[in-house]
């Protein structure tokens, strides 16, 4: 390839450069020689100054030809850009296109023969609940045909082995209903799992919830017979000596409540008391 660019200008810049530098080091040459004291030091304040004034004239001139070298070189960069490097850009894209296009003809071609190949394993193992999509084959242009129906093999194996391990475990029904979402025999089992838990608790919950009501329902319906019978009346004497009596009554748990809350109403000083082997 020729050679596109040649610069003049700025190694001659550069000797210019160098040749001042020497010029400054004779005229700095005696800077540390120099003796600072309470009579010299207004003398050296003025060198330093001079120094300084040189310093920023010199800078002043740099930008001024970096301003100049800079503003045709931005001038000569578009004009690179426009004319090779958008050039080059623009056959690259045309020619990635036209790779694209064939590798993405070709790859569907793959993937078809493969879906094929997928719903053939499918019917000879009697498997309906997967789609091809399930088994994230990565189907490129290095990846052979022969590797990638490897990978389906392994994929409807698993899935065999997963439905025979499920067939011989207790709550099937509930797992594979899980397994069919998820193709994880292991989170299938303890998703199903916990769901019978729940259910069980739920319904234990339930039972519960409808033995109080009928509890309820039982002392309702106590209390209101003897609503309906007249309630003798008491005849208190003053003084009258207290006596303890003992009843051993057979009933039920809901006429025990009511019998209960009938004593605590008429004041009666009571205790329940259970046998030793109760």
């Amino acid at each position: 390839m020729n050679e596109l660019i040649k610069i003049k200008q700025l190694p001659v810049l550069e000797e210019q450069f160098k040749k001042l530098g020497e010029e400054i080091d004779i005229e700095l040459e005696n800077v540390n020689n120099l003796i600072v004291n309470d009579e010299t030091y207004k003398g050296v304040k003025k060198i330093r100054a001079n120094f300084n004034k040189q310093a920023e004239e010199y800078a002043t001139q740099f930008k001024k030809a970096e301003k100049s070298i800079l503003e045709p070189w931005e001038q000569v960069k578009k004009t690179y850009k426009e004319n090779v490097v958008l050039k080059y850009s623009a056959a690259d894209q045309t020619l990635k296109n036209k790779i694209n296009s064939i590798e993405n003809e070709l790859k569907e071609a793959k993937r078809k023969e493969l879906k094929a190949f997928f719903e053939k394993c499918k019917e000879e193992n009697n498997i309906d609940f997967v789609e091809f999509s399930d088994i994230g084959l990565n189907i490129n242009m290095s990846t052979s045909l022969k590797k990638l129906k490897e990978q389906i093999i392994a994929f409807v194996d698993k899935i065999n082995n997963d439905l025979q391990t499920i067939s011989n475990l207790e709550y099937k029904i509930e797992i594979m209903v899980e397994y069919k979402r998820t193709l994880d025999i292991n989170k299938s089992i303890l998703k199903a799992k916990e769901r019978i838990e729940e259910i069980q608790k739920e319904k234990e919950r339930i039972e519960e919830i409808q033995k109080e009501k009928e509890i309820y329902e039982d002392v309702q319906k106590l209390k209101y017979q003897i609503d309906k019978k007249e309630t003798p009346t008491l005849d208190l004497k003053e003084n009258e000596e207290t006596k303890e009596i003992v009843l051993k009554i057979n009933t039920t748990e809901s006429k025990e409540i009511f019998l209960f809350n009938f004593l605590k109403e008429y004041d009666y000083n009571f205790k329940e008391e259970k046998q030793w082997w109760e």
